[in-house]
């Protein structure tokens, strides 16, 4: 299943960059926090200890929008609130969540207020 999953993410993450060409290159900092958002996706995608339907908002938040988007919020969610451990993976999916419009009770405890 992991081999599945990674090469369809990839190919998601490609189509869009090829469809539409981009005005200006991604930071470092901004492709590194893409990256721990993609794998914090796939980590709570394939866990059994997340329900299927915050694995179903977040596939089709991750359908619907592009990662850079998904990934920006969630920084921008973290960096609002200083309580919240941006290093901890749980966190991190629970803000993804959250940014994918999953209802605070079926996503986690992280207390946010931003909604895709």
């Amino acid at each position: 299943m992991r081999f599945i999953l990674f090469p369809a993410a990839i190919a998601l993450l490609a189509a869009p960059a090829a469809a539409a060409p981009q005005d200006k290159a991604p930071s470092k900092a901004e492709i590194e926090s893409a990256q721990k958002t993609l794998g914090v996706i796939i980590g709570g995608l394939q866990s059994d200890k997340v329900p299927a339907n915050v694995k179903s908002a977040i596939f089709g938040c991750l359908y619907q929008n592009s990662l850079s988007a998904i990934s920006e919020d969630t920084t921008k969610v973290l960096a609002d609130n200083k309580k919240l451990d941006a290093s901890d993976p749980t966190t991190r999916l629970t803000v993804v969540a959250r940014v994918c419009g999953v209802a605070p009770e079926k996503a986690g405890a992280a207390d946010t207020s931003k909604g895709r």
